[in-house]
């Protein structure tokens, strides 16, 4: 089974000039391993997707 992990930080809390700003990131299938996702039928499966990592820097005014 795949682990999936996220962390976020809000800039504001570190410099009040960041106040608004978050910075985050969040991973999928963090130690790329090899599973299947789903079958439909008894021979046609398909494999789940490969690590992948995402950041996102956001603002909320």
């Amino acid at each position: 089974m795949p682990v999936d992990a996220a962390i976020s930080y809000d800039l504001g809390a570190a410099n009040a000039a960041m106040t608004g700003w978050k910075v985050q990131v969040n991973a999928q299938n963090l130690f790329d391993k090899e599973y299947i996702a789903g079958c439909c039928g008894a021979v046609q499966c398909s494999f789940g997707m490969r690590r992948t990592v995402l950041a996102t820097l956001s603002y909320r005014w």
